[in-house]
């Protein structure tokens, strides 16, 4: 099979596969900062064309304010399975998902805020250098206790600065673990099996089980596997 090759670059001819294929799903799309202003045309496009975006993922390079001025587009744009963010953005930086993909792992998560993790609808959930505290930890597993809650969420894993052993969690003092289970894992997608180690079993009001473990100390954590 002959394809003719479009006028223009790599752009135009991106967009002419999608539109010679009749191609509804891309796999897996990234920030490249080698040539920000082709990435900001295909993203443009592909919203317009409601195109489904698999995977997404912002490294940590290039230049922060373009990416800021990028996000409200990230709303915008069809991405179902996973998210990935590396960006470290400046301290003022605030943006509220209006939807969430199955999974999101944010590596720099200060402006992840609660309010956003009390209404996250992913399955799976990982925030790193994070500032939520003892008792935004606690209030979560409040409302996850209750029937009918986070039906999604299968992992949640929080790494913050702000997890400390001054106060308990589910009135659990910190740490938090119990050497009896050593492992515990479960089955999310495509076999991946995320585990956690010497974790307590808690419970929701309809019976669900829950496995948390949570660490202090040099890389304070919270582990949470449903």
């Amino acid at each position: 099979m002959d394809i003719e090759f479009p006028n223009g670059g790599v752009v135009e001819l991106f967009l002419h596969l999608l539109d010679t294929f009749g191609i509804r799903i891309v796999h897996s799309l990234g920030i490249k900062f080698t040539n920000f202003e082709d990435f900001l045309k295909i993203a443009k496009d592909l919203v317009d064309r409601n195109i489904e975006i698999e995977q997404f993922a912002i490294e940590n390079d290039g230049e922060v304010q373009d990416v800021v001025n990028f996000m409200p587009m990230l709303n915008q744009m069809n991405i179902t399975q996973e998210l990935q963010c590396s960006m470290k953005f400046p301290p003022d930086f605030h943006f509220d998902f209006v939807k969430y993909p199955r999974e999101i792992s944010i590596s720099n998560s200060s402006w992840f805020t609660f309010d956003q993790l009390m209404d996250c609808t992913s399955a799976r959930v990982e925030l790193k250098n994070s500032l939520f505290t003892n008792h935004d930890l606690d209030v979560f597993l409040q409302k996850w206790k209750k029937t009918g809650t986070f039906p999604n969420l299968r992992r949640l894993r929080i790494h913050s600065i702000q997890i400390d052993i001054e106060s308990p969690i589910q009135e659990m003092i910190l740490p938090i673990q119990n050497v009896d289970n050593p492992m515990i894992r479960v089955l999310m997608r495509n076999y991946i099996y995320p585990n956690i180690f010497n974790p307590v079993r808690v419970s929701k009001d309809d019976g669900t089980e829950g496995w948390l473990k949570v660490d202090v100390g040099n890389w304070p954590e919270f582990n949470f596997l449903m």
